[in-house]
């Protein structure tokens, strides 16, 4: 791979398939090699801060304490040792928080997910 100079590449825009038959989404994803390939030939681009391998699906959610339930929402993980290059992580009052800090049961929602899984009596 070779960088694209910017005044080509607006926005930046790459192939990052391992292969023609893999594709990006639900119960497909590129390995962890290819992952490793990436950062490497990275590296160096000035216009990418940040690169981090994650897995992404949908699925029912539910709230214990409300017994409030979500058919399907997105759900995102990702490894805390991979996000250096991406800034911090806050909470909605401002307080930073650090993904690896979550126990094996813990989870970190957005607004939205929060609104939806929150009775309001």
């Amino acid at each position: 791979m070779r960088p694209i100079p910017w005044e080509q590449s607006t926005p930046l825009s790459f192939s990052a398939r391992a292969d023609d038959s893999d594709t990006i989404g639900s119960f497909n994803y590129f390995s962890l090699h290819r992952y490793e390939q990436l950062k490497i030939e990275l590296a160096d681009m000035e216009l990418i801060d940040g690169l981090a391998p994650g897995l992404g699906e949908f699925a029912p959610t539910v709230n214990n304490r409300t017994q409030l339930s979500e058919g399907q929402m997105q759900v995102t993980g990702v490894d805390p040792s991979s996000l250096a290059g991406f800034g911090r992580f806050n909470l909605t009052n401002g307080q930073e928080i650090r993904i690896g800090s979550l126990g094996p049961n813990d989870t970190f929602i957005n607004q939205e997910a929060a609104e939806n899984l929150t009775r309001y009596w």
